[in-house]
């Protein structure tokens, strides 16, 4: 009997995955083209709504006055680099190429599906992002602002650091902490900056870290189980 992490054959020899996997690029792709015609602008047509007192303590305490460049722009640099350290490990940790390409592919598969149901939740909470809640009018015109719930950026660096943590505790055990440690470092640095930049809440990038997390762990998850079933 074989247990492991993530299947040691190619998973898109299988229809379901093709299935999958394209259903969920098509579908972060309409949601998010539909932003447009889906969002509305409530803080423009009821300002109130948008006050900051109307936020719960935890937001609260993490509402930005000021926009901040700098740990916007670092946001991005440690979400693409959470995205470049699970390739890296995915690239030197895989015992074989096939199994190389395997992980690869269910870090792509996990991408796809993160991303949809990310922009899918977005359409219907369309929570105004922090700055907004400052200047309700002023910022409440745009669609891209309604986007808030929850954290894209944080819920990939959550879920590729996930899957470079899976592919360490499958060949390289020895080194799972330090794969963990960066993982989370990254993971944190990305929704700390997030919320400096005053572009999420603290609950955005929290529930977007464990969303990213468990659909890594769900797409690798049921793979293993398909495996383990093929090899009883």
């Amino acid at each position: 009997m074989i247990k492991k992490w993530v299947t040691a054959n190619p998973i898109f020899r299988r229809k379901l995955d093709w299935f999958i996997t394209s259903f969920a690029l098509i579908a972060w792709f309409s949601a998010f083209h539909s932003r447009q015609k889906l969002i509305s602008l409530s803080c423009v047509e009821k300002p109130l709504f948008c006050h900051p007192e109307n936020l719960n303590p935890v937001d609260k305490w993490g509402l930005i006055n000021d926009y901040h460049w700098l740990s916007d722009h670092l946001s991005f640099w440690t979400q693409d680099g959470a995205g470049l350290f699970a390739v890296l490990c995915i690239l030197r940790f895989s015992r074989d190429r096939q199994a190389m390409w395997t992980h690869l592919l269910l870090f792509l598969q996990a991408t796809f599906i993160n991303g949809a149901l990310n922009e899918s939740i977005r359409l219907i909470v369309q929570r105004p992002r922090p700055f907004v809640y400052l200047n309700p009018i002023g910022q409440g015109g745009a669609v891209d602002h309604y986007t808030s719930f929850y954290s894209g950026h944080t819920s990939f660096a959550a879920l590729a650091s996930t899957c470079a943590l899976i592919v360490a505790m499958d060949t390289r055990p020895t080194l799972r902490w330090s794969v963990a440690t960066l993982g989370i470092f990254l993971t944190v640095s990305t929704g700390a900056f997030r919320v400096i930049a005053g572009r999420h809440f603290v609950t955005d990038v929290l529930i977007g870290a464990l969303a990213g997390a468990i659909i890594a762990l769900w797409v690798n998850r049921l793979h293993r189980d398909a495996q383990y079933e093929e090899a009883v």
